[in-house]
């Protein structure tokens, strides 16, 4: 059942990342490979926008809405339909929620956290 949860959130962030892409002239919203791949473990801050609302969730329990401040770590990449990649957030509280994001809403929503950052 937690798969239920994983795709919903999944295809939340991939529709809003390919309409939020598309509109914002990006000709392609998912990283390739290598490049996903070389932010796996990178501890990230979200910053809220007014572009969108991230959500994070877990299993069968309700999403959650990410909140301001929050930290994560990037923690795995996810193929999406256009040939590319999106990255697997783990948010700190509650520690099994997760969230996927493509390139435009990585740029725009998620910074680099202080290493002083636990996530364990």
């Amino acid at each position: 059942m937690r798969w239920k949860s994983y795709v919903a959130s999944f295809t939340i962030t991939l529709i809003v990342g390919v309409v939020v892409g598309s509109v914002a002239g990006w000709p392609r919203p998912s990283f390739d490979r290598v490049e996903a791949e070389g932010l796996i473990g990178k501890h990230i801050r979200y910053h809220r926008t007014d572009e969108f609302r991230m959500m994070k969730c877990f299993d069968e329990l309700p999403c959650l809405t990410v909140a301001d401040g929050e930290y994560g770590v990037i923690v795995g990449i996810e193929p999406v339909p256009d040939g590319g990649w999106f990255l697997k957030v783990r948010w700190n509280e509650p520690r099994a929620y997760v969230s996927y994001f493509g390139r435009y809403t990585y740029q725009t929503s998620l910074h680099n956290a202080s290493t002083a950052c636990s996530t364990q």
